[in-house]
């Protein structure tokens, strides 16, 4: 065999592009592989082989990576001497569903590719090939409009699985392309081509556009199934009439229905460039997960459980039995066989999610705790049947595909002989029941969903119940014993569970298998890729049995509640029917998260193939004053800050043409007419004359520390906020600092000081759960240092967008300070009286766990906040520890999430004890301790939690607690010396540093006031005492998180 052909397979992934060359054999000759992150995150921004658009659900990857990628992976081969001239056929297997749009010139530039280094690699010499530099990737999530029309377009979702496979889903190619060709109608039209990602692969090495695959054209919401063509209707609904049909048919051209035989030989590049011989021929191209059922000669009702970040289960079969909670693919090979596979995005990740829940095991396998917990907890935690109630549960850390259903955990319990009385669990479990009851879940979800595809088998006089033949594992959870036992107890296998190895390459394999049979089958006798691949299968070495499979009395257990399991995911989705934009469609119930309900801007994204703009940020307001003035497309300058003054009397005045009509708006004309009189004494006599006896007729002893290093202007300002603070109603002062208020005051003040539009890219965030705004200092690239801000304002007033400035220019200093790329997120939490503690704490954890899903590591984040914002930080640190507080018997409220630690902590004069004896009114600060109890009260809603640790941090006295919710690198306060809070601060101070969980800084201003940081930036007359607290906030954060490469 040394001077035998050899056969090329790929797997274009997300993540990598495998390359693996096999003998006629089977046998693995040499193989390669390129990890985008590794090998290209750096130069494209990537995080995982992809950049993602969090605000509207975009995931996407730049196509000119992929192209190289290749030329990386097959230089890889031949340094490692592969012979690639002896390579006979070329296939392989692709990440589903991405797709690719070629413009005009893609033939030509494909044809002429020339394997010249003088000429570039791929990306050069078809610079210019594509009408659209990304190719959307399965992750993607932003089609929930045109979802829901394609599940319209035939009368039900039902209907379209019945004709098309599968209901609509948001990564499917139908729906991707309605979406472009609505958002880019240029970019649809300058588009000569479409390729799915396996046949633009296949294009790219055949040197002309190859047609789509049999099977993975399946994976559009186009293709009739039924027919094996295109479905009018559904073209017309994508092209946008029947006119525009013929124009979309001929992007699209006609799929090719063999899966084997070859297309033609391989491009002159690759002989030129990698040494192909002129012989070699490129066969068709398929799915990853068609893909995967050729690494092997799988037979009818054999399942593949792909155990990896997500879960995928295939079966091949020859029944045909739509339903909108599976797919169905023609099978890559072999006409009038179907792929059957469930996808599910909770997967391994989920799993690490409760194995982290766990006190870390002593020995080295991260999963020793976890397993043992699987194995010791009998199935579904029912000791005995007369007393135990059986544990059944949803662990969804993702939004999921099946069900549809939005991030969540949810836990009910049922009799374990019927599945009756089934009933949510109002407390949450211990961590070790929760180990066995989300592996059981996944599985009995794979069994609720393929139950009408399976048959009985005979074995010996026995006649077993309906269920797979052989059960097959693969992917990383596949290593694991525990896992293995539940899967074969759920699902049951006539003939077991096998782990198969084959390297992590089984998509690669499956692609070099395909290859072999395309070019090696008896056409003559139409020999199939089962016979071929089965006659020279070694199931030694490959195949391993793990489990026994099906054990008939815990079989028959699960069998009995597999209807509470489904009654359960029922009852979730009809409740989350009611959430906007979300709904129950057809016979089977549906959710996809809406996540834009949408105002757009852009961002300006250039590459060297196009130059175009991407819908990048979504908000459900109209635009803002700032949105209309500033550049979607710039980047954060090198300035020091955006406004380069202190706030000025022109300034108050403006901003009182500003507040006034949103008085009368917001509380009415006679309140605001009452507040007017009701300042005005204040205004007219007891301003001017507290000023002029404080700072003119005292002697500088005697006179308050602020006001003796006051300017004129700040000493005003305070005086008028102290009087507001202590007089006004929370009512009138939220309007004060609303977002109708502050947006246009900083536009005025931008303006005013030279700019027409923001220097900085901002913009507004919803989610369902919480709301704020994001800034970054290139929103293109991955940040190296996140702020996650919590506003001041007693709870009752003040908003992110009051901040706005601060937090800006909080960006540049980060950004001038040697940060690559900094971003901020502000959260604007909802106000009291609208709503008191923990709603505030809820959306504070919900908009740190976007944060953290931005961020991608944990130990980038500082979470910060002032005043009551700082509070909230306090109690976020409060609500991570829980677990650990539980085990103490101490009372925190809600089911922890397991979110991970930040970085690092920013408190600025925080708000530490909601009612203490040490809260003093004095002279120089501008809190009053009467109006400060009153709006303590407010928050915590009643008199008991007043005293809460959670809700009032201060309380907290155990140091464990305080080293338990310590941040990873430390935590930095910074305060006034004169102001109502310093004694809370200073004791706060104290119980960290004795805590010993972090390192724990803190800087008190001589003579500052309360969030001085803050009120200097807006007040002082320098540059270097506005910028004075930000920069000190700035130089410790260095210390607790490095600069970092974007």
């Amino acid at each position: 065999m040394s001077d035998g052909p050899l056969y090329l397979g790929f797997d274009l992934s997300t993540q990598q592009l495998k390359a693996i060359v096999i003998q006629s054999d089977l046998t693995v000759l040499s193989e390669a592989k390129v990890d985008f992150d590794a090998d290209f995150g750096s130069q494209y921004g990537l995080t995982k082989g992809v950049l993602v658009n969090e605000a509207e659900g975009e995931v996407f990857a730049p196509v000119a990576m992929w192209l190289e990628a290749l030329d990386l992976v097959l230089s890889r081969l031949v340094d490692k001497k592969a012979p690639l001239n002896r390579v006979r056929g070329v296939s392989g297997a692709c990440q589903q569903h991405g797709s690719v749009f070629w413009g005009h010139e893609a033939e030509k530039l494909l044809g002429t590719m020339k394997g010249d280094s003088a000429k570039g690699g791929l990306k050069e010499q078809l610079e210019g090939a594509l009408s659209y530099p990304y190719g959307p990737n399965w992750q993607d999530h932003s089609t929930q409009k045109q979802c829901d029309e394609f599940d319209a377009s035939l009368g039900s979702n039902v209907r379209l699985a019945e004709v098309t496979g599968s209901a609509a889903h948001h990564r499917f190619t139908g729906p991707q392309i309605l979406r472009l060709r609505k958002k880019l109608p240029q970019m649809y039209d300058a588009t000569s081509r479409i390729s799915l990602v396996s046949s633009w692969l296949a294009s790219v090495l055949l040197g002309s556009i190859a047609p789509l695959d049999i099977s993975d054209v399946t994976g559009m919401n186009l293709w009739d199934m039924r027919t094996n063509t295109w479905n009018e209707d559904l073209l017309t609904l994508t092209a946008g009439s029947p006119a525009a049909v013929p124009a979309l048919r001929a992007k699209l051209g006609e799929p090719r229905i063999d899966g084997g035989g070859s297309m033609g030989g391989i491009a002159a590049y690759f002989t030129q460039r990698y040494g192909f011989s002129s012989e070699c021929q490129i066969a068709p191209f398929t799915g990853d997960n068609p893909g995967t059922i050729l690494a092997l000669p799988l037979r009818p009702l054999d399942a593949i459980v792909s155990l990896g970040t997500s879960s995928t289960f295939l079966m091949i079969t020859p029944t045909y039995k739509p339903d909108p909670a599976y797919h169905f693919m023609n099978h890559p090979c072999t006409p009038g066989q179907y792929m059957f596979m469930l996808c599910y995005k909770n997967g391994g990740l989920a799993r690490e999610k409760v194995r982290d829940s766990l006190p870390p095991p002593a020995s080295g396998d991260p999963w020793a705790n976890f397993n043992k917990a699987v194995l010791d907890t009998p199935p579904l935690d029912v000791g005995d049947a007369a007393v135990d109630k059986a544990k059944l549960g949803l662990y969804f850390y993702l939004p999921e595909i099946v069900p549809n259903i939005k991030a969540g955990t949810w836990r009910y319990e049922c009799a374990p002989a019927d599945g009756s009385a089934l009933t949510e669990s109002k407390a949450s479990w211990a961590a070790e029941k929760d180990a066995r009851t989300i592996v059981e879940s996944q599985a009995l979800s794979m069994r609720l969903r393929s139950q009408a595809l399976v048959h009985p088998h005979r074995q010996g006089s026995l006649m077993l119940p309906a269920q797979p033949r052989r059960i097959y594992l693969v992917g990383g959870g596949s290593l694991n014993p525990a896992i293995a036992r539940v899967m074969g107890d759920v699902l049951g296998s006539a003939e077991g569970v096998y782990k198969l190895d084959v390297g992590g390459n089984a998509c690669a394999l499956g692609g070099a298998y395909k290859a072999l049979w395309a070019m090696e089958r008896d056409e003559a006798r139409g020999e199939t890729f089962d016979e071929l691949i089965g006659k020279r299968w070694k199931e030694e070495g490959a195949v391993e049995k793990v489990d026994d499979g099906y054990k008939a009395e815990v079989f028959e257990r699960y069998g009995k509640v597999l209807g509470a399991f489904g009654e359960m995911e029922e009852r979730i989705l009809k409740y989350a029917k009611t959430l906007k934009g979300c709904g129950q469609r057809g016979s089977a119930p549906s959710l996809r998260r809406k996540v834009s309900d949408v105002t757009i801007s852009t961002i300006r994204f250039k590459s060297r193939h196009s130059s175009l703009n991407y819908l990048m940020f979504s908000h459900a307001t109209q635009p803002s004053a700032i949105d209309r003035y500033h550049s979607p497309g710039t980047r954060l300058a090198s300035s020091t800050q955006i406004i380069d003054c202190p706030v000025s009397y022109l300034d108050c005045l403006l901003f009182c043409v500003f507040l006034t009509p949103q008085l009368v708006l917001n509380v009415g004309l006679v309140e605001t007419i009452k507040v007017t009189l009701q300042c005005l004494p204040f205004l007219v006599f007891q301003l001017p004359a507290g000023f002029i006896q404080e700072r003119f007729l005292l002697r500088p002893e005697a006179q308050p520390a602020f006001v003796r290093q006051a300017s004129p202007f700040e000493d005003i300002v305070v005086r008028c906020v102290r009087y507001a603070f202590a007089n006004i109603s929370p009512n009138v002062g939220r309007v004060f600092f609303g977002k109708e208020v502050a947006l246009p005051w900083m536009r005025w003040r931008m303006l005013r000081h030279g700019y027409l539009r923001s220097p900085v890219h901002w913009r507004e965030y919803r989610d369902r759960r919480f709301k704020g705004v994001w800034a970054a200092a290139d929103p293109t690239k991955k940040a190296d240092v996140i702020v996650y801000y919590a506003h001041g304002g007693g709870f009752s007033m003040g908003s992110t967008y009051f901040y706005l400035e601060f937090l800006l220019s909080w960006l540049s200093v980060m950004k001038d300070s040697g940060y690559k790329n900094p971003a901020v997120f502000g959260l604007d939490y909802t106000l009291v009286p609208d709503s008191c503690f923990p709603t505030q704490l809820d959306e504070m954890v919900a908009g740190y766990e976007h944060v953290l899903g931005m961020a991608g590591d944990p130990s980038i984040v500082c979470v910060a906040g002032d005043s009551a914002g700082g509070t909230l930080v306090l109690s976020l640190l409060m609500h991570l520890a829980h677990p650990k507080l539980v085990e103490k018997g101490r009372r925190l409220p809600g089911a922890s999430r397991h979110l991970d630690r930040p970085g690092m902590a920013v408190l600025i004069s925080p708000w530490p004890t909601l009612h203490s004896p040490l809260y003093k009114s004095n002279r120089s600060d501008f809190l009053d301790e009467h109006a400060l109890q009153l709006y303590a009260s407010q928050y915590a809603g009643s008199q008991a939690l007043v005293a809460d640790p959670l809700a009032s941090p201060g309380n907290c006295k155990d140091i464990s607690w305080w080293k338990d919710a310590s941040p990873a690198s430390g935590i930095f306060i910074t305060y006034g010396m004169e102001e109502v809070f310093a004694p809370e601060i200073e004791k706060l101070v104290q119980v960290l540093q004795k805590a010993g969980g972090t390192r724990v800084c803190a800087y008190g201003e001589k003579a500052g006031v309360h969030a001085w940081p803050v009120a200097s930036l807006f007040l002082s007359d320098t540059t270097e005492q506005r910028l004075k607290g930000l920069r000190s906030i700035v130089h410790e954060m260095k210390l607790c998180i490095a600069p970092g490469k974007v």
